[in-house]
């Protein structure tokens, strides 16, 4: 992010907690941004699902929690469908589960 996108991503964070920003300020969270790689799209997104949610002072580190959190979310269906197929199991292992099954429902009936 660059000090535009900063300065345009806390003038939404001041709609919603009505902070005074400074060039201080300005600079402690594009250090933030740069330090945590947030994009401005992802740091958008990030302040206004934090105030959807909390009431709390929104502070870099939120914004970062939001993004890492929703970057290690799971992975895009297509990519989990390009992954290569397993192979069966084998019969051996098939009966194995199947005993298994049946020991723990004898299990419970007792």
């Amino acid at each position: 992010m660059n000090l535009d996108e900063i300065i345009e991503l806390l003038q939404i964070v001041t709609s919603y907690d009505n902070r005074n920003v400074d060039p201080y300020m300005e600079a402690s969270w594009l250090d933030a941004a740069h330090m945590a790689r947030w994009t401005a799209h992802d740091a958008n997104s990030a302040v206004r699902q934090h105030f959807a949610n909390s009431t709390e002072w929104i502070m870099p580190g939120h914004i970062t929690a939001i993004i890492r959190q929703k970057r290690s979310g799971p992975a895009p269906f297509k990519e989990v469908m390009a992954l290569p197929k397993a192979p069966p199991a084998s019969e051996g292992v098939r009966a194995r589960l199947r005993n298994g099954w049946r020991e723990l429902r004898g299990a419970g009936e007792g």
